[in-house]
């Protein structure tokens, strides 16, 4: 009878220390299908994804986002490596990272710094973006908090943005479109800047009072107050209805300026040209 209740005591043990072990599991540790977090002696997070592990400052927690894992940040800033991407965020800033059928997306909410397999994008704040499976960034919409110059690559082609405190940058080549406020872009030679104005790569309907490029591969058209440098000639419109047209044909320009607005040289005129040879 003792050696049965020595027993039965025993068990109890047993099951008591159990429990323990699976409720210590159930704090250190949160997994789904996607990934799996527990945390190390020092307290910082230890996420694996997919085989792959990753070591978070202890600062951010982390949490599941509508697609993807959350990251937030409510200590000092930190910076931490996720699915190859370098992300340093700000104090309240918060990143959300989803892998997807075709790459990532990346929707970092406040202020910080994202550095792709590929792209460096420093001092930026409510950022999206979009990368292919090679981890190009195929789609990026922020805003910059400083002085800055972002180049992205699509289709060969290179893409530069130099901006300033403030300024904002919609790059979506997929759409054939790019959206700029005080930012100075450059494409394949081309210098285009101003205060807010939409960029168009192939034919396009310009809506009215949107200061408006397209570029084709044997056109540039411009309309309102904007800038355009290239190699061969220099062009800034004054007004809103200034509109330069440059024909290539053969490797000969034929350009074009007029205005709906009637103004002298005395009164500024409508635009302002030179031409570099």
């Amino acid at each position: 009878m003792k050696e049965l209740r020595k027993t039965i005591q025993l068990i109890g043990i047993f099951v008591f220390l159990i429990s323990i072990s699976l409720l210590m599991i159930g704090v250190n540790s949160q997994e789904n299908n996607n990934y799996e977090v527990k945390e190390d002696n020092e307290g910082n997070k230890i996420i694996k994804v997919k085989d792959k592990t990753y070591i978070i400052p202890r600062s951010i927690d982390i949490k599941e986002g509508v697609g993807g894992i959350v990251f937030v940040n409510e200590g000092e800033d930190k910076k931490f490596e996720f699915l190859g991407n370098n992300i340093l965020l700000i104090k309240g800033a918060e990143v959300e990272v989803t892998s997807t059928s075709n790459g990532q997306e990346i929707d970092l909410r406040g202020r910080g710094e994202i550095t792709t397999e590929w792209n460096h994008l420093p001092k930026i704040k409510n950022a999206k973006l979009k990368l292919d499976k090679d981890n190009n960034i195929i789609f990026a919409e922020f805003e910059s908090t400083g002085n800055e110059e972002y180049e992205f690559e699509f289709n060969d082609k290179i893409y530069s943005f130099r901006t300033e405190k403030g300024s904002k940058v919609l790059f979506d080549p997929k759409e054939k479109v790019i959206k700029s406020d005080k930012v100075i872009v450059k494409i394949n030679g081309k210098e285009i800047s101003g205060e807010k104005f939409s960029i168009y790569l192939g034919e396009k309907e310009v809506v009215e009072g949107e200061n408006t490029i397209i570029i084709t591969d044997d056109k540039i058209e411009a309309i309102g107050k904007v800038k355009v440098e290239t190699d061969s000639f220099s062009y800034e419109g004054l007004i809103d209805s200034a509109k330069l047209s440059v024909d290539i044909r053969d490797g000969v320009e034929n350009i074009k300026i007029e205005g709906e607005e009637d103004r002298s040289k005395e009164e500024g005129g409508i635009a302002k040209f030179s031409k570099k040879y």
